[in-house]
């Protein structure tokens, strides 16, 4: 769901702090190019943000202008669904760094900050 700045500015700056080889823009290519499927015909996303992304600034304004407008873009898709988690949920037990989809009951991807996961079950 982010847009090719927004990327850009999370894993530069993580780089950064953790001294990770610059691979950036792989993985920009990689994140934007799996938005593909949001438009591609039969399938169905269920996405959930915690409210606090849409406030904490990662970027210039206009890159968070950006980004929003991509969220709503998206929010009216007919194969998106968007869940916002509160700002005020206590998620202190699990600080947030990683991202994962549910396909359906046999594939899960988690991408980690150091790698991307994909975990199978036979069906």
């Amino acid at each position: 769901m982010q847009t090719e700045t927004y990327t850009r500015a999370v894993l530069q700056g993580i780089r950064e702090r953790r001294g990770f080889p610059d691979d950036v823009d792989a993985a920009i290519d990689t994140r934007v190019g799996k938005q593909r499927f949001l438009s591609e015909g039969g399938r169905q996303f269920a996405i959930v943000l915690k409210e606090i992304v849409l406030y904490r600034r990662v970027g210039s304004a206009a890159l968070m202008v950006e980004q929003l407008s991509r969220l709503l873009k998206a929010s009216v898709l007919a194969s998106v669904s968007i869940g916002i988690i509160p700002r005020d949920t206590d998620r202190s037990a699990m600080p947030p760094v990683e991202d994962f989809w549910i396909f359906d009951d046999r594939q899960v991807n988690v991408e980690l900050v150091t790698a991307f996961l994909t975990v199978k079950q036979a069906g």
